[in-house]
């Protein structure tokens, strides 16, 4: 027989898992062998020694569940993570004001806006007519046309976007 089918052998003899012939069988191995005499003695005396400490009536009582010391680190660590969101949010707040104030200057001064606001005049006296013309003629393209030319200052300068990632440039006149 074997070494490791001896040994499964024993631990279920010592158990007291094994039917009666096969337990008269290993009876008269271990009578013939003398190591596997010595093997049955260990592991006896190891399953004595297990069912004394396993049927003693002794009871040993467990340390308290450090309950409100995982509490309280959950609670930590929400904080942290908390704190590192809010944190991150600030930082990329910060980075996003100093990089836009510094990419985004202004190219040219500023221009001087007009002080004195322009306004269109109708041009004929009917104001009937003038007012059904508004209503009718509101939104076409000669009347905004006319708008636009008639708001338009002297040596005023337009400002040129061909790009959003691009600055403005400021040329020619209006």
């Amino acid at each position: 027989m074997d070494r490791e089918a001896l040994d499964r052998l024993l631990l279920d003899r010592s158990l007291g898992a094994l039917s009666s012939d096969v337990e008269a069988l290993l009876a008269a191995q271990i009578e013939t062998d003398p190591s596997a005499q010595q093997r049955w003695s260990e592991y006896a005396s190891v399953t004595t020694a297990a069912r004394q400490v396993l049927h003693s009536n002794t009871v040993s009582s467990l340390p308290p569940f450090p309950s409100a010391r995982i509490q309280g680190l959950e609670r930590t660590r929400r904080q942290l993570v908390l704190f590192r969101r809010v944190a991150g949010l600030a930082a990329a707040l910060v980075v996003g004001t100093v990089l836009g104030s510094w990419w985004v200057r202004p190219a040219a001064p500023a221009l001087q806006p007009d002080k004195r606001p322009a306004f269109v005049h109708q041009a004929s006296g009917d104001t009937e007519r003038a007012g059904r013309s508004e209503k009718s003629d509101f939104w076409s393209i000669r009347r905004l046309h006319q708008t636009a030319q008639a708001s338009a200052r002297d040596g005023a300068t337009r400002v040129i976007w061909d790009s959003p990632v691009s600055r403005p440039r400021i040329g020619g006149e209006l």
